[in-house]
């Protein structure tokens, strides 16, 4: 009986000293606390399966994909806040992989969750919506091996018509603003809807089949019109196309 006594006690030492050695140097409660926010979050995907079927890219950067319908249920958030929500969301996520060595911790994550959701519910949002009446989206996916097609659809007569806003199922909000930027389409004041702003929720928060945004229910009461080759399935909503 002692024998066993020891054998067992030394096996029980050794497995605590390994799980100590796993995470050597690291703070447990910022390793583990995460506040629950994780119900708020869909799985995250894998790298491979990082891709819009529509806009028929695979996508460079991570998207934090939140569960709108656990949303809706703890915060009562309607569809545009849930989108301003993961927009900002994944904006701050992406800053901080880009000024940080560090992992986000799931502390990290929860104070970022609750102080965006903080900003959101008190009407601050990083995407404010023009206040014309008309809204020009220019689908950027398919001229990205072609932007000169881009601009001259932004210099156009008709596009000029609307507030212009640049739009992408294959780069994020700072991409896009990085590529405004260098290729000077903020002379025309554009504004920017990246793949972060596509959700797997249909407007009435039920799963769907795509990666989808309805800009209908996102820019209310406007008119919107479409510049480019076609209608892409994931762009929802009451929209005129305009081919040039």
């Amino acid at each position: 009986m002692k024998l066993l006594l020891l054998t067992t006690f030394t096996f029980l030492m050794a497995a605590c000293a390994n799980k100590k050695t796993s995470i050597e140097g690291r703070d447990l409660e910022q390793v583990y606390q995460g506040a629950g926010v994780e119900r708020y979050f869909l799985p995250d995907l894998p790298t491979w399966a990082n891709f819009s079927p529509s806009s028929e890219c695979k996508r460079e950067s991570p998207i934090k994909y939140v569960n709108f319908k656990t949303m809706k249920a703890s915060y009562s958030m309607d569809y545009q806040d849930l989108v301003h929500l993961q927009h900002m969301l994944n904006k701050r996520f992406e800053s901080f992989r880009s000024e940080s060595d560090q992992p986000l911790y799931l502390k990290d994550e929860a104070f970022i969750f609750y102080n965006v959701y903080e900003q959101v519910a008190g009407g601050s949002k990083d995407f404010v919506i023009p206040k014309f009446d008309r809204i020009s989206l220019v689908w950027l996916d398919p001229y990205l091996e072609d932007l000169e097609q881009v601009d001259k659809i932004l210099k156009g007569k008709e596009l000029a018509k609307g507030h212009p806003i640049v739009v992408s199922g294959c780069l994020n909000t700072l991409a896009l603003e990085k590529l405004s930027d260098g290729r000077d389409w903020d002379r025309f004041g554009v504004k920017h809807i990246g793949a972060e702003m596509f959700t797997p929720f249909k407007s009435d928060l039920e799963l769907g089949t795509d990666y989808s945004l309805d800009f209908s229910k996102f820019l209310p009461n406007k008119a919107l019109y479409l510049f480019a080759p076609r209608k892409p399935q994931h762009f929802k909503g009451m929209i005129k196309l305009i081919t040039n």
